[in-house]
């Protein structure tokens, strides 16, 4: 197996450049993930990758071997087609989305990568539908955390604000206390 490329990448001093340096090798992640992406937590810079049911963890580092296995994995389930890190209220969390239903699972992470219950949200009415996308993105608007869906094959798209409430829902006593209000759709 071939090892990934690590590379530090800085803004410049000009606009339009950026500062790109190889700084070494790593085969601490192997094949088959359908999503891997950077994830932030604890202070500390992570790559999170989905495969199968099960998101793994690994940590950078400043020197070889530059990406550290995290043991603690977590069962989701299978089927996801998007995985999705962010943070929320100063924590960590993870969305886990199914195109074909456009259910989107979400986890808070705790500290010890333990995960909640999940918050499940899905909309089948307008505004904001949200099965069938192809790409899913959060961002951060006016320090409120959003989701974008975008589905390729009809060109509708849906934003959502993503936001906390008071209490956990006694519904659902072990999962985060998360709300999801659609905001905004054009097919």
């Amino acid at each position: 197996m071939a090892a990934d490329k690590i590379y530090s990448v800085k803004a410049t001093d000009k606009i339009d450049a950026l500062d790109v340096k190889e700084l070494g090798e790593s085969d601490a992640i192997a094949k088959g993930y359908t999503n891997l992406q950077p994830f932030t937590m604890s202070g500390k810079t992570h790559v999170i990758g989905y495969k199968n049911d099960t998101i793994d963890f690994w940590e950078f580092t400043a020197a070889a071997p530059f990406l550290k296995p995290i043991a603690q994995k977590l069962n989701v389930g299978a089927g996801y087609q998007i995985v999705i890190g962010f943070t929320i209220g100063n924590q960590p969390a993870v969305c886990c989305y199914t195109a074909d239903k456009g259910v989107m699972n979400f986890y808070a992470v705790g500290d010890d990568f333990a995960i909640s219950k999940p918050y499940v949200y899905f909309r089948n009415h307008e505004p904001s539908i949200s099965h069938g996308f192809t790409t899913l993105k959060t961002f951060t608007t006016y320090g409120v955390v959003t989701y974008l869906g975008y589905n390729k094959d009809n060109g509708y798209v849906a934003m959502y604000t993503f936001g906390l409430t008071a209490t956990t829902p006694a519904r659902t006593p072990a999962a985060a206390p998360y709300l999801m209000t659609p905001m905004w759709a054009h097919a």
